[in-house]
């Protein structure tokens, strides 16, 4: 992706070293100055959701990082625009210890209308069930 053009969308699933590799990303400074959203798949923090993987973090530390790097834990909603949220027992776990974690960039969340998320990719339980089919 050439320098002058963000990037709307980051996905990483690698088997548990997402956080490693955004450690990792030189310049630091990467990922706030040109990523719009960044997917990772997270883990439920506490006793009952152990590691699937040798060194993997629970969704706490990830959001930390995440927020220290400038970005917001954010849901999609059936009213809008993604809604942003503080803890990691916001997000809806697809088999009760994964969940795909949304994160929104405040330096250049003007741009996350372009790219808005799949309102329907994470059910929110208390909503009633998503006409996307």
């Amino acid at each position: 992706v050439p320098e002058a053009l963000p990037i709307l969308r980051f996905k990483l699933d690698i088997q548990g070293v997402e956080l490693d590799v955004l450690r990792t990303l030189s310049p630091p400074t990467l990922l706030r100055s040109r990523v719009v959203y960044v997917d990772l798949e997270v883990r439920r923090p506490g006793p009952r959701c152990p590691p699937l993987y040798h060194g993997q973090p629970a969704c706490d530390e990830v959001l930390t990082f995440m927020h220290e790097s400038g970005f917001d834990l954010v849901v999609p909603h059936f009213e809008g625009e993604p809604k942003r949220v503080n803890a990691c027992s916001d997000i809806h776990y697809d088999n009760k210890c994964e969940a795909n974690a949304h994160f929104r960039s405040r330096t250049l969340a003007h741009l996350a209308s372009r790219l808005p998320l799949q309102r329907c990719e994470a059910a929110i339980p208390t909503r009633a069930p998503c006409p996307c089919g």
